[in-house]
């Protein structure tokens, strides 16, 4: 006795949800994001650190969401360790490496 199996069909599977829309820019121009945990771990510390620094420095820079989650700009964040970095008494920068020119 035989068992019938059903047919595979040789088409690919149907992709749930409309189709991607290309972004109008290119890889290269598109800017990079970090998340809550991303942006906790660029300024040295923890999640709890980027909830610190939102609600407290008002130099910070301010999230954008996507849903309901917070991105930041990874430049917009670099460029806030810098200016922290160089706010550094001159006497503490005399003893650091600078960061743009490694020595």
């Amino acid at each position: 006795m035989t068992t019938k199996y059903p047919k595979i069909s040789e088409s690919p599977p149907r992709k749930r949800g409309r189709p991607r829309k290309a972004s109008p820019l290119p890889p290269s121009q598109l800017r990079r994001t970090l998340n809550r945990a991303g942006v906790g771990e660029a300024v040295g510390g923890s999640l709890q650190k980027t909830y610190d620094l939102q609600a407290k420095d008002p130099d910070f820079p301010e999230p954008f969401y996507v849903g309901s989650t917070p991105l930041w700009y990874e430049d917009e964040i670099a460029a806030y360790l810098q200016r922290k970095a160089d706010a550094r008494p001159s006497s503490v920068r005399a003893l650091l490496p600078s960061v743009s020119n490694p020595a």
